[in-house]
């Protein structure tokens, strides 16, 4: 996969389907280890996040690194999420994905 140098940000997680699971950064990997995981892409750039490699309908909740709200998408095709959202350079997020009987945790930095 290439990168262009356009985008702010673009990591690559590794991120299991099981019920109920918390899934952490899987540093620097494009390939999935087991047959359960897929691999998940949050990319922030030019004022939208944008998800790939999930499917479904879920919940996305934006927070700062101290638990701030700072966005909160309901209901939205996980497909094709790709959503407005100014958010401050330089800065650590967390974002929580609710799928039906799941619950996905990243973090992630602006430039």
């Amino acid at each position: 996969m290439k990168i262009k140098n356009s985008f702010l940000l673009l990591f690559l997680f590794l991120a299991s389907f099981k019920a109920n699971s918390i899934s952490t950064p899987f540093a620097e990997s494009n390939i999935s280890l087991y047959s359960n995981q897929e691999i998940v892409q949050l990319i922030y750039n030019n004022g939208e996040i944008k998800i790939e490699g999930l499917t479904g309908i879920g919940n996305v909740y934006i927070y700062s690194i101290i638990g701030n709200p700072e966005g909160s998408f309901y209901n939205e095709s996980l497909e094709s999420f790709k959503k407005p959202i100014q958010l401050k350079p330089k800065s650590m997020y967390i974002v929580q994905i609710e799928t039906k009987g799941t619950i996905k945790t990243f973090k992630f930095v602006t430039k």
